[in-house]
């Protein structure tokens, strides 16, 4: 950790639309660790990368800002455990899938959807600076 250290308190809950349809869920923290709840992690990312337009916030940002402060966030779907990114995290599968080794996938059932949507938001930002 090279930041200071963050200690978050939460317990909310959420209701986003993405493309996909709508996802809701949780966010609780107690400390360093993160955990978010979702029905729909799939569209619940597309919804965030869709709000935040113009503002480069890949899997690698995220993941190297949370390692730097000190945080881990875990993201759970239905499925299982779909990422982990931040602090004490190192993966070299998340290094060459997600830009930075604080990102690692959990269940391979959402590999696949989670790589797409990481390219589709490079092709995006690459194509919106032309």
């Amino acid at each position: 950790m090279t930041g200071p250290a963050l200690h978050v308190v939460s317990d909310l809950t959420f209701s986003v639309d993405g493309p996909s349809g709508p996802s809701t869920g949780s966010v609780r923290a107690a400390g360093s660790r993160i955990t978010v709840r979702t029905s729909d992690p799939v569209s619940m990312v597309e919804a965030v990368l869709g709000a935040a337009r113009g503002v480069t916030r890949t899997p690698a940002v995220v993941g190297n800002l949370l390692a730097e402060v000190g945080l881990t966030v875990d993201v759970i779907g239905p499925k299982g455990l779909v990422v982990t990114m931040g602090a004490g995290v190192e993966s070299a599968i998340g290094a060459l899938v997600g830009g930075t080794r604080h990102v690692r996938l959990g269940s391979l059932r959402y590999a696949g959807p989670f790589i797409a949507l990481v390219l589709a938001d490079f092709v995006r930002r690459r194509w919106a600076r032309r």
